[in-house]
């Protein structure tokens, strides 16, 4: 199964949105960036394995992503894909 995502589909912010967005976040709600990050990647394994069918396991699965991406690959990581 091959899964293309194309620029339209994904929502987009900003730099600075996503700079004004990280400091809310940090200095008026007190959440520290390495959460934030966290929850991001939960939701960007959440939303591959929908993609996948709901299961991983024994999908192949190739992952281009910048250091935020990382923690949803590894977290999809967990669920068994080759």
């Amino acid at each position: 199964m091959t899964v293309v995502l194309r620029a339209k589909d994904v929502p987009a912010v900003s730099v600075e949105q996503m700079r004004e967005v990280d400091r809310v976040m940090v200095e008026e709600l007190g959440i520290e960036l390495q959460q934030t990050m966290e929850n991001a990647g939960r939701a960007l394994d959440r939303r591959a394995r929908v993609m996948l069918g709901g299961d991983a396991a024994a999908q192949r699965v190739t992952v281009l992503a910048g250091s935020g991406g990382m923690v949803g690959a590894r977290r999809l990581s967990i669920w068994g894909p080759r």
